[in-house]
């Protein structure tokens, strides 16, 4: 009896650690193609759990802080990186993890071009992430992508989008550019 006890798989919890209510990021390029993203994400939790996060290729980690204070999240193998959230003071608490971190992409060409953007993923139920996405001003901007365009409220100038209901899944776009011509 003893061994079939011990045969048995563990048990798994049947509900996620924590849920992303919100994230919100903002991603700028300049011309030389150096990009610096900074984001803010709503991680409502019940227990401490440590916040996974995969960073874009070839993106470094600028700063990190969890409810305003600053925390060294360990970093893994291909751009994982791993932020402990605390155990909170009451079941269903959030935590605000606040992080920026940069790009390298190719230089923006003077007339028209394109370039990929992505933003973190997460192993996490994520119900709702924003972007809004800026490059110099003298260029119009359009998107493909897995996506969508925010298009209910007055912006200010770049692109506004959102990915809303998504699990392990990577928010990308590839984003058009062209030079406004003058008339």
């Amino acid at each position: 009896e003893d061994a079939r006890k011990s045969a048995q798989p563990p048990v798994t919890s049947l509900t996620d650690d924590a849920i992303v209510s919100m994230a919100s990021y903002t991603t700028q390029v300049v011309r030389d193609g150096s990009a610096l993203t900074e984001g803010t994400a709503t991680v409502r939790h019940d227990h401490a759990v440590r916040f996974m996060l995969q960073l874009p290729e070839s993106s470094k980690l600028l700063q990190c802080h969890v409810n305003g204070e600053p925390v060294r999240p360990t970093l893994g193998d291909a751009n994982r990186v791993e932020i402990p959230l605390d155990d909170p003071t009451a079941d269903g608490a959030e935590s605000e993890v606040k992080l920026s971190f940069t790009s390298v992409l190719e230089p923006l060409q003077p007339a028209e071009g394109e370039l990929s953007l992505a933003l973190p993923q997460t192993p996490f139920f994520v119900k709702q992430i924003d972007w809004n996405v800026q490059l110099p001003a003298a260029y119009d901007l359009s998107f493909s992508g897995n996506v969508d365009p925010i298009t209910e409220k007055a912006t200010p100038p770049g692109l506004h989008l959102r990915k809303a209901l998504c699990r392990d899944q990577q928010p990308q776009a590839r984003i058009t550019y062209r030079k406004r011509t003058t008339n």
